[in-house]
């Protein structure tokens, strides 16, 4: 009766593990405890035998429900991997593409971490499949980082190049129209290279800039100039004009020798 006491008992233990390693520690002593009264001898058998099953069927509900469970998390992991190999498969072809992606993939692990594991049988392999695909992805995010750095390299060499060639048209060209069409080529040009490493962007582009700034404020001084000499010309020009209008001679030698002076003060005149 003692025994059939603590297995009913049994059946509010928390623990299933603990209630079924007692059980078993209760069936052994029933079998160490002699023969009982023989009219008291089945009910009493069937009495500890009620709560040994109703122990039992609880234990069986509990890992029915855990397995359950396990099928559930198996479910949610692979479709995880289905994500994640989804997301591999995209094509990238920007940094902020990759960046996106990393975010998406981190997120991804957040999920997996949340669940719980996988039956036995299924859960290295899932996570294996997981795994993956990850390791998959950050190698081709790892290479195409790797190629873009060399691009930038190759970038900044070119850019390197065009600021020497802008810097020449600055400091000894003085054909502005032809070095006016030379300096817009490579403008052109630096428009059409690549990015550079981020911390070098800002330096090569103030270099560039700094040499074409330098030749338009030449190419502007020099015309400012040039149009000032013109109006001087142009007063001086029209004061040979108002000379001829005004020349009087008395003999056709002096006349010529006259016209050919005004001819050679013309001349010497600029536009």
């Amino acid at each position: 009766l003692q025994l059939c006491e603590k297995a009913e008992s049994l059946m509010l233990e928390e623990s299933i593990s603990k209630a079924s390693k007692e059980l078993h520690e209760l069936h052994d002593r029933w079998k160490e405890i002699g023969p009982v009264v023989a009219e008291k001898k089945d009910e009493i058998w069937e009495r500890f035998k009620a709560a040994s099953d109703a122990i039992a069927q609880k234990r069986k509900d509990y890992y029915d429900r855990m397995q359950a469970e396990l099928e559930k998390n198996l479910l949610a992991k692979q479709a995880l991997c289905e994500k994640a190999e989804a997301l591999l498969a995209e094509g990238r072809t920007t940094t902020k593409e990759w960046n996106e992606g990393t975010n998406q993939v981190e997120e991804l692990m957040k999920l997996w971490k949340s669940i719980g594991r996988a039956p036995r049988t299924e859960n290295d392999t899932v996570w294996e499949r997981f795994r993956g695909s990850l390791n998959a992805f950050f190698e081709a995010k790892k290479e195409y980082f790797r190629k873009r750095r060399d691009e930038e390299a190759n970038n900044y060499n070119l850019k390197v190049d065009l600021c020497a060639q802008a810097e020449n048209i600055a400091q000894q060209r003085t054909d502005f129209k032809a070095a006016t069409a030379d300096l817009l080529k490579l403008q052109q040009q630096w428009k059409e290279v690549g990015p550079v490493p981020y911390r070098l962007s800002d330096k090569i582009w103030k270099r560039f800039r700094a040499a074409c700034d330098e030749f338009f404020k030449k190419k502007a001084e020099f015309y400012d100039s040039m149009r000032s000499s013109e109006s001087a010309n142009l007063a001086a020009k029209e004061a040979l004009v108002q000379e001829v209008k005004d020349l009087v001679v008395e003999s056709r030698d002096a006349l010529l020798a006259a016209v050919k002076d005004l001819q050679r003060r013309w001349t010497e005149i600029g536009h």
